[in-house]
């Protein structure tokens, strides 16, 4: 459907940014990241969060956290970029990821907490309850009053109609699209009921 191939340790090769897969994670975990994993770690936990074992692999050091309202995050070290370019604000290709939204149970706890531990700095968006996150890349949007935490991704797309036939054929769900000020988007669900949008731009 995005046109995914895969590494062998489940990660998508090229995407941007990067995406994996693995066994056993029944929605989608947020890898936020950061240039100093222990100072990350300090503002995590005076922020109410839980802080994991620290984990080193040959493509990144992280490690499994969670925020104060219990959701599963990660946190990851990076370099940064040594001539100072920032990354893409969405990715350039088809398959790679334009926009995420949390959805949130509360979402001024969300803003405090995030903002006390990655520095976010919220608009008001454009629904009741619905924020958006300055400078980050890829886009984020915050959506309170939900009753569970759910990060929902949209994906781009070079042909929306037929990314919407190809959900359909594997077992998946997708709205008729719809144009907004960014493109024509459908809703959908893949084949194990995780939701996520598709946005042709």
């Amino acid at each position: 459907m995005l046109g995914w191939s895969y590494l062998p340790d489940g990660r998508v090769e090229g995407s941007v940014p990067s995406i994996g897969f693995r066994e056993g994670m029944s929605q989608m975990t947020c890898d936020f990241a950061v240039t100093d994993l222990v100072a990350a770690f300090d503002r995590l936990r005076a922020a109410g969060g839980e802080a994991g074992e620290i984990e080193r692999h040959p493509w990144a050091t992280v490690a499994e956290c969670l925020d104060d309202q219990g959701t599963s995050i990660r946190l990851h070290e990076v370099l940064a970029d040594p001539d100072g370019t920032p990354p893409p604000a969405n990715g350039r290709r088809a398959g790679d990821l334009s926009y995420l939204t949390l959805e949130v149970v509360d979402s001024a706890q969300a803003r405090a907490f995030y903002g006390a531990v990655l520095g976010w700095e919220v608009a008001p968006g454009r629904i009741v309850d619905g924020w958006q996150v300055q400078g980050t890349a890829p886009m984020i949007g915050l959506s309170g009053g939900h009753e569970q935490a759910t990060a929902v991704p949209v994906w781009t797309v070079r042909n929306v109609a037929a990314a919407v036939a190809a959900v359909r054929g594997r077992g998946g769900s997708a709205t008729e699209p719809h144009r907004e000020p960014y493109g024509t988007v459908t809703e959908c669900a893949d084949d194990q009921g995780l939701r996520f949008s598709l946005v042709e731009v």
